[in-house]
């Protein structure tokens, strides 16, 4: 169960004039961020702020590009209002491409390069999505209004936060209240109990290790008040009740040392290794009367070496602070500063600021941005051979090794540090916890107000931003720099998130969510583990959804599986749709993502895209039975297609027949709706025709599941059942009907349901009327190759794939290449040059390379000619670019981009990791159905070991058997639930043994009255081959 972060608002995406929208808020920003205006009220409107610069990439053979769309800024708008009216020569209020190119003829500093030209007429097709070949100034505006819109839209998606709730409770060894949860350098999380207990958790919250803290005083257990690690030198830090702080062993959790007869009770504590020096170290901890104590250690190593030397006291080597402090072989220098009239309730050192930042719930002194070692005399800091800290009166010799005669043992003076090494943050009602943005350079606090406020470390008098929206005080608040997060947790378990830019709460979740219902008393958010951990006595774990796309090694181009690619000639742009409703667009030669859209079906998942014969719209179907036709450059809905039903839509297609547009869907109402697509229509909403919805009525007994026009007026429709129907557009007749039999090589196996389906159909045009011309990816792991004037027969067939279904077809532009895709992520492409150009072919087509594209089902493959790519989807949500040779150009999405024409910016021959581990990636001579030892040899599939080059191996690949590997021949001798175990556990991993076949089994004979093999019913009217 998940809860979502935020709700998008519903946004109106249709194409309206500029008169009509220039009160809408979106556009009234783009006006106020881009100068003057279009009206001669908005002339005088200074902007804001300027748009931020659009991201440009170096990539290695082409210059950054930057789009027009993102170049227009301050006092171009009004120029480009005169250079339109200029321009128009004709007075008709539109112009042509001609025209427009020359209204921007010089405007960015552009020589009219034929660079330039291009970008301009590409700009100029984006705004004319209706391919009229005409703008007006309505058009320019509105098309300009609708892109910031959806980029503001994306800009807030990328801010939604999600929790899985309610929260997981985790056992835990604890018996009394935790004080503290921090993680190591891995990522492994460790909770402290004040009992001295210490739990190591693995990344599944599953007790890794359990130690205890054997510190005693007369046989009671000490209070441990905080607990720090020391990461770099792996030991593990505690502070004590008894004025001690005690250093153990991480790995097994020994006593080491410890410094005793502070000054002071420590109650909260801090440690910082430089990441340079890791011996260059800072402990610094707060006492309950208020005072900020620093211990600078230059040799932390060394340090220990010389606490270890003192006596033992409780089995742990002793030192006193006094002797730690006062010893130049301690390499220890320490500070201790009054800062607070009450105890310390939150310390830390911040790196980047060079400062130890302390609150209270003082409301004078809430919050102090102190130096840590403080201002030094000139003169004394200018000696080589002593150092003289003033503010504390302890004199160390680092050079000499003389030492200065020690204070007697007593009390270490606490000193005011001076104005200047200080600044003094007032907060009402003081201030609870604290923490810092590296990245941003702000500090965030909260308290008993209930209210967070985010500072300027250097402007105490007047925080820079409130975030109120608590009803009760706040004990915890943890930044994320990563997302740009705030998280704080109240006294009544409320959890909120809040965005350190827009200064808003993301998403607010509350006890009744998270059924967190004791109270809290430790809280901990963890980075690398992305989640937040509440603790009083038992431990819960509040898991976020990931929305960062590079949380993982898999890199993901979509939150949810992708359904669908198409490739974009006119814009040479890629487009990819997923089941989230969000449509993105990426340039394919270099990944960069463009623009994207969401909410396209109100929420529900898209089924299939497709494009129209000008590329510059796109239309999609959608669960919610609905078909909308889109200018996918700035997201607006031109027209909604409504065939009067909820049924899903599951193909879609574009048909230019002579001079009219049809746009085509089939789905689950088993129907073929035809729509015209008319470019001067006024209405939104249309419905399709009627003489379509009453002649295929019936015509499909199952679910339709793909639609496919081939010219001239050809239009073929298959369905659940296997059956394929071609239509005669123009007249809608049926121009015949085809079902493919059950091929020799699989019609003995056990069927299931789906295994007849035929998913995707491709027509030739390019080949005669005596050559097959309809291609088919069915039943089961067969492609079929139809004639449909002679269709009583198939032309031809041969097996594409062993593991059961090819889900995805596609092919070149002249008919010679065709490229299948299977449900466990292979990828092969095909010469069909000559195959089933003449008589019926009993030899399969040559196949020229096989690879491993995704670990997961291939959902859509497109194959581009003009790069010589294919791209590929799948369900494990991400979209993959590679050669027609199977090198891995890369995954949309990923931060490093590419150049389609620069093989050196490749990522062959690495491929994705997932890949390489996945067993279906192994040679047959590694994979076994008995346990094995693991093996070190990496997988060679992609060096092409699959390259078909001769007959053998085209016979191996073609007839290979659609089971799982290690399933015998011997095993189809076998019925009952023993066959039908291997035939519907094919998802499971190669290499791995299965506890059925351990077992002994003996056939059983068959009775006379009991027939226990059932055939499948042959189909009538075919011949058997």
């Amino acid at each position: 169960m998940s809860l979502l972060a935020s709700k998008e608002s519903q946004l109106t995406k249709s194409a309206v004039g500029f008169s009509k929208n220039r009160d809408d808020p979106a556009f009234q920003a783009w006006i106020n961020r881009s100068g003057p205006g279009l009206t001669s009220q908005s002339q005088h409107i200074k902007p804001d702020k300027k748009l931020p610069p659009h991201p440009e990439f170096a990539i290695k053979g082409t210059a950054p590009v930057k789009r027009i769309e993102d170049q227009i800024s301050s006092g171009h708008l009004h120029e480009l209002k005169a250079r339109f009216n200029a321009a128009d020569k004709d007075m008709s209020g539109a112009l042509d491409l001609t025209e427009f190119v020359s209204m921007f003829d010089k405007l960015f500093g552009w020589t009219g390069s034929i660079k330039n030209e291009e970008q301009i007429k590409a700009f100029f097709m984006k705004i004319d999505y209706n391919s009229d070949g005409l703008i007006d100034w309505d058009e320019f505006c509105t098309y300009m209004q609708l892109e910031l819109r959806e980029k503001e839209d994306a800009e807030l998606r990328q801010k939604e936060v999600t929790f899985h709730v309610p929260a997981n409770m985790v056992v835990s060894p604890h018996k009394d209240t935790m004080c503290r949860i921090r993680s190591l350098y891995d990522g492994t999380l460790v909770s402290c109990s004040q009992d001295g207990i210490i739990c190591f958790w693995t990344e599944t919250m599953e007790q890794k290790r359990i130690r205890k803290a054997e510190m005693s005083v007369r046989g009671k257990p000490k209070w441990i008040t905080d607990m720090a690690i020391c990461n770099t030198h792996g030991k593990i830090i505690l502070t004590t009740g008894d004025k001690e702080i005690q250093f153990f062993e991480l790995v097994n959790f020994e006593p080491y040392c410890q410094l005793c007869q502070l000054d002071t009770t420590p109650l909260k504590m801090d440690f910082w290794s430089n990441p340079k020096d890791c011996h260059d170290c800072m402990l610094v901890y707060g006492d309950n009367v208020g005072c900020v104590n620093v211990l600078v250690i230059s040799h932390l190593q060394e340090a220990f070496n010389y606490w270890k030397k003192g006596p033992k006291m409780n089995g742990s080597p002793s030192m006193t602070l006094d002797s730690a402090v006062n010893d130049p072989d301690s390499y220890t220098k320490y500070y201790r500063w009054k800062a607070h009239p009450d105890w310390v309730q939150w310390i830390r050192y911040i790196s980047g600021l060079r400062s130890v930042l302390s609150c209270c719930s003082d409301p004078d002194t809430a919050l102090i941005v102190g130096s840590p070692q403080g201002s030094t005399h000139v003169e004394l800091a200018l000696r080589e051979s002593v150092t003289v800290d003033r503010s504390t009166s302890v004199y160390v010799s680092h050079r000499s090794g003389s030492i200065n005669k020690p204070r007697p043992k007593s009390a270490i003076p606490a000193r005011s540090r001076m104005q200047s090494d200080q600044k003094v943050f007032k907060v009402p009602k003081g201030v609870a916890m604290f923490d810092y943005s590296s990245k941003h350079k702000v500090i965030a606090t909260g308290g008993m107000d209930q209210v967070v406020r985010i500072w300027n470390p250097f402007v105490t008098n007047k925080p820079i931003g409130k975030l109120v929206g608590h009803t009760s005080p706040i004990l915890f608040l943890a930044i994320s720099d990563r997302h740009g997060h705030i998280y704080t947790i109240a006294f009544d378990n409320c959890v909120k998130v809040w965005d350190i830019i827009e200064y808003a709460c993301v998403v607010s979740v509350t006890s009744g969510a998270h059924k967190v219902l004791t109270t809290i008393d430790v809280a901990y958010f963890s980075q690398a583990q992305q989640c937040i951990a509440l603790a009083y006595e038992q431990l819960f774990i509040l898991k976020l959804v990931p929305h960062d796309l590079h949380h993982e090694e898999l890199i993901k181009t979509h939150l949810l599986p992708v359904v669908a690619v198409e490739y974009s000639k006119c814009f040479k742009q890629v487009l990819t749709a997923c089941e989230d409703s969000v449509i993105k667009v990426w340039d394919i030669d270099t990944g960069m993502k463009i623009f994207e859209f969401c909410n396209v079906h109100d929420g529900s998942p898209i089924r299939t895209i497709t494009l129209d014969d000008t590329g510059r719209k796109l239309i999609t179907g959608g669960q919610d039975g609905k078909i909308k036709i889109w200018n996918y450059n700035n997201g607006s809905c031109i027209r909604i297609m409504d065939k009067g039903n909820i049924d899903e839509v599951t193909s879609v297609i574009y048909a230019p027949v002579n001079l009219n547009r049809y746009v085509i869907g089939v789905g689950w109402d088993k129907e073929v709706n035809v729509f015209t697509d008319v470019i001067d229509s006024v209405y939104q909403t249309q419905t399709p025709l009627p003489s379509w919805k009453s002649v295929s009525k019936n015509v499909h007994s199952d679910d339709i599941l793909c639609v496919a026009y081939g010219d001239p007026y050809f239009l073929a429709t298959s369905s659940f059942d296997g059956q394929i129907i071609v239509w005669n557009i123009i007249s809608s007749y049926i121009f015949c009907k085809m079902k493919a039999p059950v091929p020799k090589e699989i019609k003995n196996c056990l069927y299931l349901e789906g295994d007849m389906a035929i998913s995707q159909l491709i027509f030739l045009n390019t080949r005669s009327r005596q050559c097959a011309n309809l291609v088919a990816n069915g039943p089961s792991g067969c492609v079929h190759f139809w004639n449909i004037n002679h269709s009583s027969i198939p032309a031809g067939y041969f097996i594409a794939t062993k593991h059961n279904s090819v889900t995805a077809m596609s092919k070149d532009d002249t008919d010679s290449t065709l490229v299948t895709a299977d449900i466990k992520g292979f990828v092969t492409l095909w010469n069909i040059k000559d195959y089933c150009t003449e008589a019926f072919s009993k030899k399969p087509p040559k196949g020229l390379w096989h690879w491993k594209a995704h670990t997961q089902s291939i959902t859509s493959v497109k194959m581009v000619d003009s790069k010589d790519v294919v791209l590929t989807t799948s369900e494990d949500c991400s979209v993959r670019l590679w050669t027609t040779k199977g090198h891995y150009i890369g995954t949309f999405g990923q931060h490093q981009m590419w150049n389609v024409i620069d093989h050196n910016t490749y990522m062959h021959p690495f491929i994705p990791g997932e890949i390489l581990t996945d067993p279906f990636s192994l040679p047959k001579s590694m994979q076994s159905t008995e346990p094995s030892q693991p093996t070190t040899k990496s997988s060679v599939q992609m060096q092409y070991l699959d390259h078909l080059n001769n007959e053998e191996e085209e016979e191996t690949i073609a007839n290979v058997s659609l089971t799982v590997p290690g399933y015998s021949p011997e095993d189809e001798k076998l019925v009952g639930k023993r066959l039908r175990h291997e035939r519907t556990h094919q998802d499971c991993e190669a290499g791995t043994a299965y506890s059925y076949k351990t077992l002994k089994y003996f056939t059983m004979e068959e009775s006379e009255h009991i027939n226990m093999q059932r055939p499948l019913k042959k189909p009538t009217g075919f011949l058997d081959f």
